[in-house]
């Protein structure tokens, strides 16, 4: 995963995702930092814009957030428990799915 993510311009104390699978699929799924910068860079070449270091300094917050779960987040910002909206079924799909075993889902029968 680490040669992956050198081969993306990743800085070596950049982390990841402590499984192989998620690591390489957030390298995957990313932008290489080095392309974000030249592209960014043309951009702001090309609205004429003069880049400036920030004058602010922002506080890093609590450290107990990066550690939370989906039930602390629900808790804590008042979040739907699930981000994931439920299926709704029409008349089609039951139609189509007459051969498929019947699963259990959260205690709900269905026919799919």
């Amino acid at each position: 995963m680490r040669e992956a993510a050198r081969l993306h311009s990743y800085p070596d104390w950049f982390r990841f995702h402590a499984t192989k699978w998620h690591g390489f699929r957030q390298i995957g799924n990313s932008v290489p930092p080095l392309l974000a910068r030249a592209v960014a860079s043309q951009w702001i070449k090309a609205m004429g814009l003069a880049p400036s270091k920030p004058t602010l300094a922002l506080t890093m917050g609590s450290e107990a957030a990066l550690n939370f779960t989906m039930a602390d987040a629900v808790r804590r910002y008042g979040l739907a428990a699930s981000p994931i909206a439920g299926r709704i079924r029409t008349a089609a799909d039951v139609r189509d799915a007459t051969d498929q075993p019947q699963f259990e889902f959260d205690g709900v029968a269905s026919d799919v």
